[in-house]
């Protein structure tokens, strides 16, 4: 590809805005953090002022001269105003024009003709790519020579205007073109040419790129090996992720999407963008992201936190959560299964009466082991159901399975009764004032049980707000809720009667079409028809071995395969087996590295999952052990689903048992 013959500028460009920043940031401040902020990490309490690593985002250029902008202004990840450097922040208003949202922001003295987006290698500018809306001539971004342009004349505050709908130029489908990848003569499987792409399959690409922004990035970000921490891409948010990001703190916002439509990024840069210190009128003072397992956090805290200066965001997990509230030094073992009283929402009124039978009797456990005494007391007040003639619940099952609870020290140990364990907590200590937040953020939340939901609701503060984020297609479990309107009749949000309106993301991004394809034969029919951007990709290979004690040899011979084809990338085995695998990994020379999840052999790394801790996450190639043996719900292959859209490029599934009925055709190839 032929370097973009202002790359060179605009490389110094951003090397002296990186330097600008670090220079602001060597000013140490005291900043009043939160409470909130402790408990996840005590050690902040002191940030830079305007910390940022991230690099320019892109710029904007207009035919004529703007009374405040000029012809052209920088996006940047902070706002600078440094003499004759001026760059927006991503969440200013202006920015819309950038991201092509949206109907309020500035007006120009002009027209906006031009959008220049920037490509990233870490904190460097890789590449640059112009969508030309109007062509203009000289270009607003005429580099002239690399030298810094003078100091503009000093000008007035910047003036908030609303944005006539029809001054807002919409991207041509003639502006977006496919890589040059995507127009050469793709690879079969096997590495030999296939046919070209006849003019259907064109014209179905054009479609799929259509209304997109710099499209030629976004695919080859997506073409990029894959990295155990999720990158940046500020730079390439499309017009319908950013609308979603940008929606209003004071509004419930419900975000349902198929896999790989970018619900983790856009929950990421919402909750950078409710602390948004640019619109300090609509800021949301904390928000507390809470993700489905710690591989998500380590994920995307990297994307968070490069635009969260003051660190009002807290980026969590839900075991964490719960974990914190109960308080004790103990590791829980197991799985989240159970039976359904065991996460259901009524475990809330039975620790509140246990607790008021432990308030009547006068017998509340003191002295320095009272926290886990009363604990235990709440817990084993639930487990007799109350005493005589002062019982938890009247109802004959509830009691039954009350007396089915195992013992207090049996409990405290197995992860199916956390969630009843924080319950029981909050019915003698709920969360304080300052330990709550004004936003709360749930990515995955299919995922989350009744009593959870309970649990999270004691950390939003009155009159804060939610942001779910889920698709229902992947529900991993038959005791969480099975439609969104159950879930906002829990939390009570929505408008009256009426449930809160889902908003649907529906470009798919991560996974291949072959991929989706694939995966989406475990849907309902209604369901079907996910798609990608990245049209073209390798078919799933679907390999059959004749005995159990072949099944994770061929598995590790299939991840090997992978790590090959995408050296630079992440590779993940995922299956419900995990220690026959990890014991076959041993005796092939392979040792744990530095995460539960990693395995290392020399210079080569591979991942192992579970279907849960494989949540949230995504790799270049993955490797789907034995699909018959992941477990269904209400006959909906959930965990399944979620682990064959993890891929990123290529997908293998191995099998001895049998294959679900969906995919047994795929199994006979």
């Amino acid at each position: 590809m032929t370097q973009h013959p202002d790359l060179p500028f605009e490389q110094a460009r951003n090397s002296e805005y990186l330097a600008r920043l670090k220079a602001r940031a060597s000013i140490v401040a005291q900043v009043n953090v939160a409470r909130s902020r402790n408990w996840v990490d005590p050690s902040a309490i002191k940030l830079p002022v305007g910390i940022s690593d991230h690099p320019l985002v892109g710029r904007i250029g207009f035919d004529a001269e703007d009374e405040l902008l000029g012809r052209a202004c920088y996006i940047g990840p902070t706002r600078l105003d440094d003499g004759n450097f001026q760059v927006v922040s991503w969440d200013a208003p202006v920015s819309q024009l950038f991201f092509g949202t949206g109907d309020e922001g500035f007006t120009i003295d002009g027209k906006l003709a031009v959008r220049r987006t920037f490509d990233h290698r870490l904190s460097d500018i890789a590449d640059v790519d112009d969508e030309w809306l109007t062509r203009v001539d000289p270009s607003p971004f005429d580099a002239g020579d690399l030298q810094v342009p003078a100091p503009s004349t000093p000008r007035a505050d910047r003036r908030a205007r609303r944005v006539s709908p029809d001054s807002q130029p919409s991207p041509a489908a003639d502006t977006v073109r496919p890589t040059s990848e995507a127009d050469a003569e793709p690879l079969g499987e096997d590495g030999s040419a296939t046919r070209r792409r006849t003019h259907r399959d064109r014209e179905t690409q054009d479609q799929r790129l259509a209304g997109m922004r710099s499209a030629e990035t976004v695919l080859r970000k997506l073409a990029a090996p894959r990295s155990a921490a999720l990158q940046s891409v500020l730079a390439t948010l499309q017009p319908d992720q950013f609308d979603v990001v940008s929606r209003s703190p004071h509004e419930d916002l419900l975000i349902q999407g198929h896999p790989g439509t970018g619900k983790t990024v856009v929950a990421a840069y919402r909750a950078a963008y409710l602390v948004s210190a640019e619109r300090k009128e609509a800021q949301a003072q904390s928000v507390l992201l809470v993700g489905p397992t710690s591989d998500y956090v380590a994920h995307v805290k990297g994307l968070v936190r490069p635009l969260d200066p003051e660190g009002r965001i807290v980026v969590t997990h839900i075991a964490e959560v719960l974990d914190r509230i109960v308080g004790l030094k103990t590791n829980w073992s197991g799985g989240i299964g159970g039976e359904h009283n065991d996460i259901d929402a009524h475990a809330r009124q039975f620790a509140a009466r246990a607790e008021m039978i432990l308030q009547r009797a006068k017998t509340v456990p003191t002295g320095p082991t009272a926290r886990r005494d009363h604990l235990e007391a709440v817990y084993s007040l639930i487990q007799s159901n109350g005493l005589p003639g002062q019982p938890v619940s009247d109802n004959p099952e509830d009691s039954a399975w009350m007396a089915r609870l195992p013992r207090f020290n049996e409990a405290i140990r197995m992860r199916r009764y956390l969630p009843l364990m924080a319950q029981s907590t909050l019915a003698f200590q709920p969360v304080p004032f300052t330990d709550q937040f004004t936003h709360l953020l749930v990515d995955e939340a299919q995922d989350i049980s009744p009593i959870e939901w309970n649990v999270l609701e004691q950390y939003l503060r009155p009159g804060g707000h939610w942001t779910l984020v889920g698709d229902m297609n992947q529900r991993r479990s038959d005791t969480t809720y099975a439609t969104w309107g159950h879930i906002s009749d829990h939390l009570g949000i929505g408008d009256g009667d009426e449930p809160l309106q889902q908003t649907l993301l529906r470009r798919g991004y991560r996974s291949t079409t072959p991929i989706l394809q694939f995966a989406d034969k475990l849907l309902p029919s209604s369901q079907r028809g996910a798609t990608s951007i990245q049209v073209e990709g390798p078919r799933p290979s679907v390999e059959y071995v004749p005995g159990p004690d072949a099944l994770f040899p061929k598995a590790v011979e299939a991840a090997l395969r992978l790590l090959k084809s995408y050296p630079n990338g992440t590779v993940a085995i995922i299956t419900v087996d995990p220690g026959r695998l990890i014991q076959l990994l041993g005796k092939e020379g392979w040792r744990r590295g530095e995460t539960l999840n990693l395995w290392t052999r020399g210079h080569e790394l591979l991942r192992v999952h579970v279907p849960e801790s494989a949540r949230g996450l995504e790799f270049d190639g993955v490797v789907v052990v034995e699909p018959g043996d992941f477990p269904e719900n209400l006959g909906r292959e959930g965990q399944l689903y979620t682990s064959l859209t993890r891929a990123n490029r290529e997908l293998a599934v191995v099998w001895h048992k049998g294959m679900p009925d969906a995919l047994r055709k795929a199994a006979r190839r």
